[in-house]
């Protein structure tokens, strides 16, 4: 804040929060920003300070939204500039009811999922409400408790005469979507509950539904690694390392072909977007260059080997797209090694 005064012209004493009012009766009355600042703005801009703090999003408690501002929102699902429920109705009521029934659950990263407290059915219910509902940036506390809450129930057996909770295709797909938060506290969580969740070994009730889990929310899920790369150097090394565990487990479920596809077309649109980073790129390829030589298994059982060959294809395209970008330079020598590694798994057939 001091260096936002400074720029702009202003005494911190002004604009501390409490300052100007409580005791500052030598800082000059000056309470927004000098006026050659105001006057180079209203020549950039054509509207004074006021008109364009009146044009910018609001965050609904009379104060410019920087988020939207900056375009540093979350990625939204389906319902996207859909309101958020004010408190009332049923996602409402499903929030209240999870910070009723886990008042202990902890709203914070958590690395070992078996310290944290046992939770019920109905808590498990609702956590899974909350997941299911549009991501916001407001909201991320209640998706943290909610993420914890779904990590400690597959963690600890829930009540007795309870259904034991299931992997599905859409409850990870709904913890895929916090991956990428700007928080990295969430992002964290997230990317170890899928990491948990892909270690896990499956109970004989749910062989028979989550057969084609983790084949479903491949791309998701795949997506969100790399979109949580993006992010500190610990979260980038946390979402390379579930990035890795998910892909094994998708190649255990299906086969190497459906990992490496699935991936290949995550890389590709990270590779081929407005600002990609090479440091994405590169951990993407570098997961893609260890699920290579799964793919000559696949491709010498005759009744797969399309599947191989079209899985091979795409990985060695994702890798030439990288090598003629040059603003993934950095990423090239990594290109490089996986598209090599492609031909050998293809030889060894």
């Amino acid at each position: 804040r001091q260096r936002a005064a400074k720029l702009a012209g202003v005494d911190f004493r002004c604009v501390s929060e409490g300052e100007a009012a409580e005791g500052a009766p030598d800082a000059p009355q000056m309470s927004s920003c000098s006026e050659a600042f105001a006057l180079a703005l209203r020549e950039a801009c054509g509207i004074g300070l006021a008109d364009l703090f009146a044009k910018l999003p609001g965050d609904g408690q009379g104060r410019a939204d920087l988020i939207r501002v900056f375009e540093m929102a979350e990625k939204r699902g389906p319902q996207q500039g859909a309101k958020p429920p004010a408190g009332g109705g049923v996602a409402g009521d499903a929030v209240a009811d999870m910070r009723a029934l886990c008042p202990d659950t902890p709203g914070d990263y958590v690395e070992n999922a078996g310290v944290l407290p046992r939770v019920t059915s109905a808590a498990l219910a609702a956590a899974e409400a909350q997941l299911n509902s549009e991501v916001l940036e407001a909201s991320w506390t209640t998706d943290m408790i909610a993420v914890n809450i779904v990590r400690s129930a597959f963690m600890h057996v829930l009540e007795p005469g309870a259904q034991q909770p299931q992997t599905t295709s859409a409850l990870l797909s709904c913890i895929a979507g916090r991956c990428g938060s700007k928080r990295p506290a969430l992002g964290k969580s997230a990317l170890r509950a899928l990491t948990e969740l892909a270690e896990r070994r499956l109970g004989p009730s749910e062989e028979a539904c989550a057969d084609t889990a983790w084949t479903d929310a491949a791309q998701p899920a795949f997506g969100a690694c790399l979109n949580a790369a993006r992010g500190t150097k610990l979260v980038a090394r946390l979402a390379e390392d579930t990035l890795l565990t998910v892909a094994q487990r998708v190649s255990q479920e299906a086969d190497s072909s459906v990992a490496v596809r699935e991936l290949a077309a995550c890389i590709a649109a990270e590779a081929s977007g407005r600002m990609p980073q090479a440091a994405v790129v590169g951990s993407g390829l570098k997961i893609l260059a260890l699920l290579a030589p799964g793919l000559a298994a696949v491709e010498a059982r005759s009744a797969a080997a399309g599947d191989a060959k079209a899985a091979i294809a795409a990985a060695a395209a994702v890798c030439s797209d990288v090598l003629d970008n040059r603003k993934l330079a950095p990423a090239f020598s990594q290109a490089r090694a996986t598209r090599a590694a492609l031909p050998a798994a293809e030889e060894a057939a």
